[in-house]
């Protein structure tokens, strides 16, 4: 990928803003950012009018819909439609007009109760119950671009990142994931010198997590190394943590003493969300950014818009 390619990114949320602005940052000066005001990704027509109309060389697919535990257990039906609707509208586009891209997953993909996710594990157990719609439809978009490889000679990769975090995440705890949403708890309950801040399950369930920069490396990385792989690759630390150790540890940074009520009447979601990334690391990426660092520049960012 040279510096005068064109890249598309599609999606400007979290992920594609920040991949974006890195793009940018590192020379790729012929990068463009797509949200659902210049297209509608859901939208066959509107997809297909961008790709035939005009010359792309490499396509990022961010856009979907996304939200946490609460959000996906609601939402199952239009978490399974509209991300099928985005995935079946851009990568039958990308193999047509011969485009290079990467497609972003989920870890969500793994059956539960395993305890390290590999590769191999995808679909060798029922996935779980509270973010299956969401997990169906990035298992076939994952498999719609592996099947594409065999007919493309390796023009697309997908990607399956752990929990991503950072500044400029969604705080908003409707949606939110567990860690913006315990960030935005916490620092409120401190604000507000709360006796005590409620938290989903019973806190023993662990999640692996990676700062959002990371994950844009990470993405630019397989643009450049398209040719290493014709399956997906998992993106992460390989590190987990509990969640009542990761409440504990902002507490700390913000300097909240109150207690934690853990709500068991609310689900855990998965047990344990921790993956292999041995695959990536062989081929060339890992991770570089420590959890304590990520985090904490998390929290001066949240606490910023506070103010």
């Amino acid at each position: 990928m040279n510096k005068e390619s064109k890249i598309y990114v599609l999606g400007s949320g979290f992920v594609g803003t920040n991949v974006h602005n890195q793009l940018i940052k590192r020379g790729y000066k012929n990068t463009e950012l797509l949200g659902r005001a210049r297209v509608d990704l859901s939208d066959k027509v509107e997809v297909d009018f961008l790709f035939d109309n005009n010359k792309i060389d490499y396509v990022i697919l961010s856009g979907a819909l996304v939200g946490g535990i609460q959000a996906n257990m609601i939402n199952q039906y239009n978490f399974l439609l509209q991300n099928l609707l985005i995935q079946n509208n851009v990568i039958p586009n990308c193999v047509k007009h011969n485009i290079k891209s990467v497609i972003l997953g989920s870890s969500c993909i793994y059956p539960k109760g395993y305890d390290i996710l590999i590769e191999e594990d995808l679909l060798t157990a029922p996935l779980e119950p509270t973010n299956e719609g969401y997990s169906l439809a990035k298992i076939a978009g994952l498999k719609l671009a592996e099947y594409a490889n065999r007919e493309q000679d390796g023009k697309l990769i997908s990607l399956m990142p752990c929990n991503i975090y950072g500044p400029k995440d969604n705080f908003d705890l409707n949606n939110s994931h567990v860690l913006s949403a315990l960030v935005k708890k916490i620092c409120d309950a401190k604000t507000n010198n709360s006796e005590s801040v409620e938290i989903w399950g019973d806190g023993t369930q662990r999640r692996e997590f990676l700062y959002i920069d990371e994950l844009s490396d990470a993405i630019i990385w397989s643009l450049n190394n398209l040719d290493k792989t014709k399956t997906f690759l998992n993106v992460g630390t390989g590190v987990d943590i509990s969640i009542k150790e990761l409440a504990e540890t902002i507490a700390k940074i913000v300097e909240y003493k109150n207690k934690f009520i853990f709500n068991t009447d609310k689900p855990n979601g998965m047990l344990k969300k921790c993956m292999n990334v041995n695959k990536i690391n062989n081929l060339g990426w890992s991770s570089n950014t420590s959890f304590l660092d990520g985090l904490t520049e998390t929290i001066n960012y949240y606490q910023g818009l506070k103010k």
